[in-house]
């Protein structure tokens, strides 16, 4: 879980700012979603300096993103090994919190069905983008990560 929730986390969010902070538009409104009126009319003043602080705390610079993508791949072939045997989930038959980590780092990048964040929709993002995206979905580890956001939903729509 502590990798889930780590480093797999940092890198699928520097993977994805990497890419779609360029995209103006998109991450405006995005950035604005969730924030008072008065705020959300400042978002196109003040992207630029948003944009800078996200690719200065995230360091999005070509190597380091290079890196992510790296990381996130040795991570998915490590999980994809461990559900090779048939598993239900990582550990076994029982989903445990490193699922949920795991699931809940990669959605940004994977977009299940269910997820419902405010991110980018796979149309909005860059051809770079949609090719890793595409790329990883097609893994047993993504197949898991979307069991899990569909029994969620379930889960929510019975309440």
């Amino acid at each position: 879980m502590e990798r889930f929730n780590g480093k797999l986390a940092e890198d699928v969010a520097a993977v994805c700012y990497f890419y779609m902070l360029p995209n103006r538009s998109v991450m405006s409104s995005l950035f604005a979603r969730s924030v008072p009126t008065i705020e959300a009319k400042c978002i196109p003043y003040v992207y630029p300096a948003l944009g800078w602080l996200f690719s200065i705390l995230l360091q999005l610079n070509k190597p380091r993103i290079d890196d992510a993508l790296i990381r996130i791949r040795i991570v998915l072939e490590q999980t994809d090994g461990r559900l090779s045997d048939g598993r239900s989930y990582i550990s076994g038959e029982l989903l445990t919190v490193a699922d949920v980590a795991l699931a809940s780092a990669l959605a940004p990048l994977l977009l299940p069905a269910e997820y419902f964040a405010p991110v980018p929709k796979y149309e909005q993002m860059p051809p770079e983008l949609r090719v890793i995206v595409t790329d990883l979905r097609d893994r047993p580890t993504a197949m898991l990560v979307q069991k899990l956001y569909s029994g969620f939903a379930v889960k929510l729509n019975e309440r």
